[in-house]
């Protein structure tokens, strides 16, 4: 825990302001991310992404008390990581419209379940409240054509200029 939370005191250290901080709130306990949630705010970050807990599979009922209590340690924006096919907890679009709902400070979602019509349907139920993040690089162009906002690439990792490209053609609807 201690590394981490310095891990994110020098990147806030290290950019100064010239770029957000997102912290990724992960951890095997509820009380552990929830620490992991404040201490990433007093060490200056601008929001977190709320990850389920990992190794255990809980039910609705637990998945959405875990990230609820992470939502209400902190007054910073968040966004829910949604990855079923790593993490085998789903976040189906009703629930995040649940969460939504009762939690003002999330904003966005890391949706990587790789089925695009999951976007749709989170637009169709939360409209502009919620912004929608795409995680799978490979449906990225559809995507943007769906109504997702952003992407959270690993590709870009490998091939930065190309990703940019690829995104901003999406966003201005050229698929040819």
């Amino acid at each position: 825990h201690a590394e981490k939370v310095e891990v994110l005191k020098t990147c806030v250290r290290a950019l100064n302001g010239r770029a957000p901080v997102v912290a990724g709130i992960s951890a095997l306990s509820t009380a552990e991310a929830v620490a992991l949630a404040r201490d990433a705010e007093q060490a200056g970050c601008s929001g977190l992404m709320v990850l389920p807990p990992y190794v255990y599979l809980g039910d609705w009922r637990e998945n959405k008390a875990h990230v609820a209590a992470v939502l209400r340690a902190t007054r910073l924006s968040c966004m829910l990581y949604n990855n079923p096919i790593a993490y085998k907890v789903d976040y189906i679009p009703e629930q995040v419209q649940e969460l939504l709902g009762e939690h003002a400070n999330l904003h966005a979602i890391k949706e990587s379940s790789a089925d695009v019509r999951r976007v749709m349907a989170l637009r169709a139920l939360a409209g502009e409240r919620l912004r929608i993040l795409v995680g799978v690089d490979d449906m990225i162009v559809e995507a943007i054509a769906a109504g997702a906002v952003g992407w959270i690439a690993g590709l870009g990792n490998a091939v930065p200029k190309d990703s940019v490209n690829l995104f901003q053609l999406a966003s201005e609807g050229k698929t040819q």
